[in-house]
């Protein structure tokens, strides 16, 4: 009787002998090719260490008794490091002891097995990995259990690649939920149409249900089955981008959906599928058919607020001028009859017109601003401010005032609406001046490509700045920001006219030209304000 071999990690007897007559024959496989015990242990011991798989044989006692070669390089450690250890004292981590003895007695026990059993196992640099193992008994030729087999895949990327995937599934779908879009494909050469858990709720569809393209044309609104057809045609037959807007009939409601497609290629540059996503622009079209009607209603009321300020204003100015000329007349004729109190009080009276008119006027000056609009374009703004400067001629050699105004940069504004600004901002300096000091005012140019000190723009827009300094009273840092407010004056105890809307025209002026005006200054040590003119628009 020949001896039983061993397949735990010894190699196979070399003999020379022949085998008997007999024994010949039973290992003769179909093919009439004869193997040897010797030559089939052999060739089966190279398919195991050849295996991609680990591969790991134990003793009824639970130790090692085979370990292949890609053992080594899912776990770590070499055949000679773990052969007649036991199993359980290295590889099985803690948590998982109890489910090994499990597996032992149930296999070497009972002569179970154990199929697909995904479970965890250490490797010898501390890492744990995820594992599927099969487990079989075995025998020796009497059927007498021996020990155990396994089998292991090492599975980890593949399950972290199964988590990640997951989590981005899980985010799909929650942004297309949110979103309220959904997402499909067609595949041009099986024609199957595969959608996304989004397009299902869509189309209150129950997930799983088999669609073709045809549902497009088969739930479109009467009126749009045309360009359903169209999309159809694109997605079977013409496999190009397009982006339609097509309304559906679901559950007795109209929906309106945004549908966009475009091919997805090989990398041969073949067609292989189109993709494209669906999106329910229902409330976005509900909601730009209200803005555009209130946008309606708004014009109107605004016109006719325009008409009413005009009207109002034209009105109320020529009734100030009519009450300023009656209250005159009873200073110049009836004079004598009044007392020194009473004629005063005529002056008074006549000075508060005259602030009324005053204000009335700033204030038309500034709703016009809106029927004026912006017109920008490239301008020399040195040729204007001369000829601004040249109508205010007056004012400033009445206040014994001094303009200089180096070269400045060209830019991109309103020729009008420039040569008002200058005429606000210069007036502004001379008005308030220090009472023995005579104005100094300066007008200087730059560019910055970049802002960083001043809040609200864009950072990293380049503007052309043009800024007007002076040597006045000043003001505190406090109100930098409230002297562009509508009406707001400074706290001089009524030392200066105006009615405060000047500094405001400036501002809105500003604002139709896409840039912003800033102000800085200290009490009695002057003011500089700084105009940002975007750079090319």
């Amino acid at each position: 009787m020949r001896k039983k071999k061993d397949l735990h990690n010894a190699q196979p007897e070399s003999t020379d002998d022949p085998l008997p007559v007999d024994e010949k024959k039973e290992q003769q496989p179909a093919g009439g090719l004869q193997l040897t015990t010797e030559v089939f242990l052999r060739n089966f011991k190279h398919i195991i260490d050849s295996t991609h798989d680990s591969v790991i044989s134990l003793d009824t006692q639970g130790r090692v008794t085979y370990w292949n070669p890609s053992s080594e390089g899912i776990y770590g450690y070499k055949a000679e490091e773990v052969i007649g250890r036991q199993l359980q004292s290295f590889l099985v981590p803690e948590e998982k002891q109890h489910e090994f003895s499990v597996l032992v007695e149930k296999v070497s026990g009972q002569g179970d097995h154990v199929t697909d059993l995904v479970t965890r196992r250490n490797t010898k640099d501390g890492r744990t990995l995820d594992v599927i193992i099969n487990i079989f008994a075995l025998r020796d030729d009497n059927k007498k259990i021996i020990g155990s087999c396994g089998v292991a895949k090492d599975i980890t990327q593949e399950l972290a690649d199964r988590e990640l995937l997951k989590k981005q599934h899980d985010i799909l779908q929650q942004a297309e939920e949110l979103a309220g879009i959904g997402s499909w494909e067609y595949n041009i050469k099986t024609k199957e149409f595969s959608w996304s858990d989004g397009m299902f709720k869509l189309f209150k569809i129950p997930d799983g249900t088999n669609v073709r393209p045809s549902l497009y044309v088969d739930n479109a609104f009467d009126g749009d089955r045309h360009i359903a057809e169209k999309i159809v045609h694109h997605i079977e037959s013409k496999v190009e981008p397009f982006e339609e807007i097509l309304r559906f009939k679901i559950n007795r409601a109209v929906k309106t959906f945004k549908i966009k497609g475009a091919p997805l290629r090989n990398g041969n540059g073949e067609v292989e599928k189109m993709i494209g996503v669906d999106m329910d622009v229902s409330s976005v079209e509900k909601s730009e058919k209200t803005i555009t009607e209130l946008n309606k209603e708004l014009r109107v009321v605004n016109d006719e607020l325009k008409n009413f300020t005009t009207i109002a204003a034209n009105n109320y100015t020529e009734t100030l001028r009519h009450l300023y000329i009656f209250l005159e007349l009873i200073v110049t004729h009836d004079a004598r009859a009044l007392s020194n109190s009473g004629r005063a009080n005529l002056r008074r009276a006549q000075s508060a017109i005259q602030k009324m008119k005053l204000l009335t006027d700033d204030i038309n000056r500034y709703l016009q601003l809106y029927d004026i609009g912006v017109q920008k374009t490239v301008i020399d703004p040195d040729t204007i401010i001369q000829s601004t400067l040249t109508s205010m001629s007056k004012k400033i050699d009445e206040s014994n005032a001094t303009v200089e105004s180096s070269s400045l940069l060209p830019l991109q504004a309103d020729p009008f609406l420039f040569s008002i600004l200058i005429t606000n901002l210069v007036d502004n300096a001379i008005k308030f001046r220090k009472v023995a000091v005579p104005p100094l005012i300066k007008i200087r140019c730059s560019r910055a490509d970049e802002i960083r000190v001043v809040p609200g723009p864009p950072k990293e827009a380049p503007y052309v700045i043009l800024s007007i300094s002076d040597n006045g009273i000043g003001f505190s840092e406090q109100e930098a920001e409230k002297i562009f407010e509508l009406f707001f004056q400074l706290n001089t105890k009524g030392a200066y006219k105006g009615s405060g809307i000047g500094l405001a025209i400036c501002k809105k002026i500003m604002e139709m030209h896409g840039g912003f005006i800033a102000a800085e200054s200290q009490p009695a040590h002057g003011a500089t304000l700084s105009c940002y003119f975007p750079a090319g628009g």
